[in-house]
């Protein structure tokens, strides 16, 4: 029985070597990644093997502020982390508006629409200020009333100096 026992336990011996000498060539690498490598490895194993990786996975997508993160496998464990550069920003418009006679106004500017950051800053026209038109007076007559000078804007109609209306009177002689 003793006999019986030994056989037994070489066999679990040999299928136990067998295990561990397809687990561990199932990379075959000869070389061990470098702890300087630009990119990330997590290994799982200290024997020397040939990675077999399979294709990047994004983990994080990039943005116009942070760098994204991929990743591939290989079939030992080994993970191979690399980023991925930011994006370009996603212009969006603001539009601006004309300066009035009493308002200023702001040219066109540009934000991005996904962090909000200003790529061009809208900048300030100085208002216009009224454009003086002259509204002709004239003197009354004996049947009809007259007005004084006035002003106003030509630009939008604000009045700026009020017409007076001159009464019509009669002159005996």
């Amino acid at each position: 029985m003793s006999n019986i026992k030994g056989k037994i336990a070489l066999l679990i011996c040999l299928v136990l070597s067998l295990a561990m000498v397809i687990l561990l060539s199932s990379c075959g690498n000869t070389e061990k990644p470098s702890k300087n490598d630009s990119n990330s490895h997590n290994t799982n194993s200290d024997i020397p093997h040939e990675h077999t990786y399979g294709e990047f996975v994004t983990v994080k997508e990039p943005s116009c502020t942070e760098e994204g993160i991929k990743e591939k496998l290989c079939s030992c464990g080994d993970i191979v982390i690399d980023k991925i550069k930011v994006t370009e920003h996603t212009e969006q418009p603001v539009l601006g508006r004309e300066a009035t006679c009493t308002e200023n106004g702001v040219t066109n500017g540009l934000i991005c629409s996904v962090c909000n950051e200003t790529l061009l800053p809208q900048k300030i026209i100085a208002s216009k200020g009224h454009m003086e038109e002259i509204l002709e007076g004239y003197e009354p007559t004996c049947t009809e009333n007259g007005l004084t000078e006035g002003k106003k804007c030509a630009e939008c109609g604000e009045v700026l100096v009020e017409q007076e209306i001159l009464l019509s009177s009669h002159k005996y002689e």
